[in-house]
């Protein structure tokens, strides 16, 4: 596909008519701010090649097309269009022969929805071309997506050098505005040179002697905007344009677009400040910025927040911080694990302790009742009776109890035999006791299986 160009037909002059000894000249393929772009055949080379016309009357205005020939045959760079030769045609019109390079501009290319990667691509490419021509001390100072290429088999070209100029040598162009286009996107000549929407404030306000890479830079981060975007930053007519431009009045990416990075947006915004002073200070920082991004790595010349970088951080690391997560998932485990030991370590400790407890406490309750038992056995009956309090206070269940309870009744009849006649089973077990109706038995039931009957006034049977 040939460079999309979109020329204002209206006001295009005619074809030159002719050619040269060595270049047919074919179709127009596109028109730039000094010239129309034809295709021509090499017939020396026998290849296709682009051939600039100059379409501009004027010594001054000839003198600025053999000084962009001039500047671009100097940008020998993978992103620059070779130029091959500056000459004349037969009517005296100079031309400057470059490659042909098949591609649309970045404009036309943006429409067709590129990725993010892709566009960043695009970006850096762009940066690493400025960077270079800054190097040689070359301003392009009209830097905006028509003048940006994408070739077929996706290269990058920075084109349309017309209104480049060596750093420190922009003055002397007049002082007022030559011609102005009907889009603020289209170039304007002059002491006001390039395209309002995508000019930076100084060039905006004609100081025309502090421009520098700066100035490219801005442009460069206009075309980020609309890479982002998907507009221009400034739109509406030129001198409304201009008026925004010079005062810094724009939207910014995110307000538009909220789903665009906020790291990109504030790349956009550094490179588009203001004052120059705030901006990068070269293309490459701002390439510099964008390899950051797309790596996930703070940003080089902008401050980051402490989130962000940890983020980008754990993204580079990724397999070391998956390994680490993994192995603290190990020791969180295994200290759960251990924490449980512990737990069921503790309860069957507190477990254990608790019985031991309530073990000491039954043998303190049978040793009261022993010294009750004692007490009864020498006549001291009232020290028998509080011992056996102290007993019955103890053992509250079971056949502890019931002896208690037996004890209780013998004591009650303040018989002289000692409380171990209240061992009718011997040392089994009494399971349950019963008082007759008129008093006169008591009926036992032994984990021995026999039922013993006793007179509560006497010793019962052995």
């Amino acid at each position: 596909m040939s460079r999309t160009y979109q020329p204002d037909q209206e006001d295009a002059p005619p074809p030159p008519v002719g050619a040269t000894a060595r270049y047919q000249l074919g179709e127009r393929i596109g028109v730039g701010a000094t010239g129309e772009v034809f295709v021509a055949l090499d017939k020396n080379l026998g290849r296709e090649v682009a051939i600039k016309i100059f379409r501009l009357k004027g010594p001054a205005a000839r003198d600025r097309f053999v000084a962009e020939a001039q500047v671009t045959a100097q940008l020998q760079h993978p992103q620059v269009v070779p130029v091959f030769e500056l000459g004349e045609m037969e009517d005296g019109t100079p031309f400057l022969a470059m490659k042909r390079v098949e591609g649309e501009s970045l404009a036309a290319w943006l429409l067709r929805g590129p990725s993010l990667e892709q566009r960043i691509g695009v970006m850096q490419r762009t940066c690493d071309a400025m960077a270079y021509a800054h190097d040689r001390k070359i301003l392009h100072r009209d830097l905006k997506p028509e003048n940006v290429m994408v070739g077929a088999y996706g290269q990058v070209l920075v084109m349309d050098w017309g209104l480049a100029r060596p750093i420190g040598q922009v003055q002397g162009e007049g002082l007022h505005v030559e011609r102005f286009e009907r889009s603020s996107q289209r170039t304007m000549e002059g002491m006001i040179a390039g395209t309002p929407a995508y000019m930076s404030p100084e060039q905006a306000e004609g100081r025309v002697g502090e421009l520098d890479q700066r100035s490219d830079v801005y442009g460069l981060g206009a075309i980020l905007y609309e890479l982002l975007v998907g507009a221009p930053p400034f739109q509406g007519e030129p001198l409304t344009v201009l008026e925004q431009v010079k005062a810094g009045k724009f939207k910014r990416p995110r307000q538009r677009r909220p789903e665009i990075p906020r790291e990109l947006e504030v790349v956009v915004l550094k490179a588009m400040a203001r004052r120059p002073q705030q901006r990068y200070g070269s293309a490459t920082e701002m390439r510099e910025d964008l390899d950051a991004f797309w790596a996930r790595r703070p940003l080089v010349h902008l401050r980051s927040t402490w989130g962000e970088r940890l983020g980008k951080w754990a993204f580079r690391h990724r397999a070391a911080v998956g390994a680490g997560v993994g192995v603290a998932l190990v020791a969180v485990f295994l200290l759960l694990g251990g924490l449980w030991r512990y737990a069921v370590d503790v309860g069957t400790a507190r477990d254990r302790a608790l019985h031991e407890a309530d073990r000491a406490k039954i043998e303190l309750g049978r040793a009261r009742l022993a010294l009750a038992d004692a007490l009864a056995a020498q006549g001291r009956y009232g020290a028998a009776r509080e011992a056996l309090e102290e007993a019955a206070a103890i053992l509250t269940t079971g056949s502890d109890a019931t002896a208690v309870s037996l004890a209780r009744s013998f004591l009650a009849q303040d018989s002289p035999e000692p409380i171990s006649v209240c061992k009718p089973h011997g040392e089994a077990a009494i399971v349950a006791v019963a008082l007759a109706p008129d008093g006169t038995q008591v009926g036992s039931l032994g984990r021995d299986g026999r039922l013993v009957l006793s007179d509560p006034l006497l010793p019962p049977p052995r």
